[in-house]
C-alpha cells in the first residue's frame, strides 16, 4: 500500500496549457454578438408562434417578436459596423 502512495508522488504533475492573452474588448464584442443573435432568434420564435396560433396580426406575442427581432438585428449591425471604423 505504501508503494502506491510513493509512486503517486513520483509522477510529474499534469501540465496545464497557458492561455493566451485575451483582449477584454474582444470578449465584450463576442458577448454582444452572441446575445444579439439570441435576441433575434427569440424574436423569430415569437413571430412563428404567433402566426402558427392564427391569433391575428395585432397580438402582443407578434409585436414582441418583431421588437426582439429588430433589436437583435440592430445590435448586431451596430456592433459589426463599429468594428470597421477606426
Amino acid at each position: 500500500m505504501r508503494d502506491g502512495v510513493r509512486s503517486a508522488r513520483r509522477e510529474a504533475p499534469a501540465r496545464v496549457p497557458k492561455l493566451r492573452h485575451v483582449n477584454p474588448r474582444q470578449v465584450h464584442r463576442a458577448g454582444t454578438l452572441v446575445l444579439s443573435v439570441a435576441m433575434a432568434a427569440i424574436g423569430v420564435a415569437l413571430i412563428v408562434q404567433a402566426l402558427a396560433a392564427h391569433s391575428g396580426v395585432s397580438t402582443t406575442r407578434l409585436l414582441l417578436g418583431v421588437l426582439f427581432l429588430a433589436a437583435g438585428l440592430a445590435r448586431s449591425y451596430l456592433e459589426l459596423r463599429k468594428g470597421r471604423t477606426p
